[in-house]
C-alpha cells in the first residue's frame, strides 16, 4: 500500500514540475520529468523538494533543498538541473557573481548536459551584468550563431548593441540592434 503512495507521490510530482516550472522550456520541463523518473527515491525527493520551493517562489529554501541535493547526488543526472535553477535563483536576486558561478559548473560540464546553451547564454548575461565585456561578449556571439526562439535571439542581440557601444564599435552595435528588432518583429507578426 504504501509502495503505490510513493509511486502515486512521485509521478503527482513530476506532472507538478512540468505545469508549475514556469521559468523552464517545454522542452527542459519535459528533460526534468523525464530524469526525475529515472533517478532513486532519495535523490527524487531531494531534487522534488528544491523544485517545489523553487515553483512556490521561496528562493531562500529552494537553495537550501537544491545545494543539498548536489552535496549529497554529486553524480545524479540532476544535478546540471540543480546548478541551473540555483543559478536562476541568484539571477532573479541579482547576485551576478553567484549565478555566473553555477552557470559555469554547467558550461564545464560539456558534453554531459543538454543545458549547455541555456547556461552559457545566462553566464553571458551575468558577465555583462559584472561589467566583464569581453567575456559577455565571447558568450553571447557564440550563442547568437545558433538557432534560438525570437525572444531569446532578440535578448542576445539586444546585449550584443549593447556590448558594442561599450567597445565604441556603433557600426556592429546598429547591427546587432537590428538584429534585435526584426527578431521582436517576426515575434510580433507571429502572434497576429
Amino acid at each position: 500500500m504504501i509502495s503505490i503512495f510513493k509511486n502515486i507521490f512521485f509521478i503527482l510530482t513530476g506532472v507538478f514540475l512540468i505545469i508549475q516550472s514556469s521559468c523552464a522550456s517545454p522542452a527542459l520541463k519535459k528533460d526534468i520529468a523525464l530524469e526525475l523518473q529515472q533517478e532513486d527515491e532519495g535523490a527524487r525527493s531531494a531534487f522534488g523538494l528544491g523544485e517545489t520551493y523553487y515553483a512556490k517562489g521561496d528562493n531562500e529554501l529552494a537553495i537550501i533543498a537544491y545545494k543539498n541535493f548536489v552535496s549529497k547526488y554529486p553524480n545524479s543526472r540532476l544535478i546540471d538541473d540543480a546548478y541551473l535553477r540555483i543559478g536562476d535563483v541568484y539571477l532573479s536576486k541579482r547576485e551576478y557573481e553567484n549565478a555566473a558561478v553555477y552557470y559555469k559548473k554547467i558550461v564545464e560540464m560539456l558534453p554531459r548536459t543538454d543545458l549547455f546553451n541555456e547556461a552559457r547564454y545566462k553566464l553571458g548575461v551575468c558577465s555583462f551584468e559584472l561589467k566583464r565585456t569581453d567575456d559577455a561578449l565571447l558568450l553571447l556571439s557564440e550563442e547568437a550563431k545558433l538557432p534560438h526562439p525570437s525572444d531569446r535571439k532578440a535578448s542576445i542581440n539586444k546585449y550584443l548593441s549593447e556590448i558594442y557601444i561599450i567597445k565604441k564599435d556603433y557600426l556592429l552595435s546598429v547591427k546587432a540592434l537590428t538584429s534585435a528588432l526584426n527578431e521582436t518583429a517576426d515575434e510580433s507578426e507571429k502572434s497576429r
